[in-house]
């Protein structure tokens, strides 16, 4: 007698404990408000750090295969100034698209 009625016992609050986690669920996919509804913040441009000694990126640039050793010091010269201008670009961009 008392194994049925613990057995029932326990059959109830299994279904009334499935029956509230199916409800909570269901109402959470209803409600889609966003969370954080506060405006975005700009994206910060941000710049390349100015570079000192150009001939300091000579050896990565090599390493890369950019740089040739058969090419004199004004080719050099050339393709580390392409670089540094094409890394500055993308904050020159962001710039722009900020105004």
């Amino acid at each position: 007698m008392i194994n049925r009625q613990l057995m029932r016992s326990s059959t109830f609050f299994i279904l009334i404990l499935a029956t509230t986690l199916l409800y909570s669920c269901s109402i959470d996919s209803k409600v889609k408000e966003p969370i954080n509804s506060s405006p975005t913040l700009p994206t910060r441009c941000k710049q390349m750090a100015p570079v000192k000694d150009i001939w300091k990126l000579e050896p990565m640039l090599v390493k890369n295969g950019k740089i040739k050793d058969k090419m004199n010091k004004a080719e050099k010269e050339k393709i580390i100034r392409q670089y540094i201008r094409n890394k500055n670009e993308p904050y020159k961009t962001c710039l722009k698209s900020r105004k």
